[in-house]
């Protein structure tokens, strides 16, 4: 909370004497970029991978009637086809080890 208010104030009183911009860059200097850490590859490799295989017959309408959304990536939106590489979440959701990957090296 003091750090807020201190660059608060540094601001305010810098954008006075010179242009908000400025002040932007300067302050990005004295106290560094904002980074994402995002996720290291050792924790990413704990979540468990699997090969898709496609259910068959009354098996593969039961999961469309079901969850239809179990049988696609909800970060690309494309349906898993059998033999795609996936990698689930402790929630249990799988997504496309690549899509998933990406996603958190980005984000987190």
């Amino acid at each position: 909370m003091c750090v807020c208010v201190c660059i608060y104030i540094y601001i305010y009183i810098y954008i006075h004497t010179h242009s908000a911009f400025q002040a932007l860059l300067d302050l990005t200097e004295q106290i560094g970029e904002a980074k994402h850490p995002g996720l290291a590859e050792d924790e990413l490799n704990t979540l468990p991978t699997q090969i898709y295989s496609s259910p068959q017959g009354a098996a593969a309408a039961k999961v469309k009637a079901e969850n239809p959304e179990d049988k696609q990536c909800r970060i690309c939106f494309e349906d898993f086809a059998s033999g795609d590489n996936l990698r689930a979440l402790p929630c249990c959701h799988r997504y496309h080890k690549i899509c998933l990957d990406t996603w958190i090296q980005v984000m987190f």
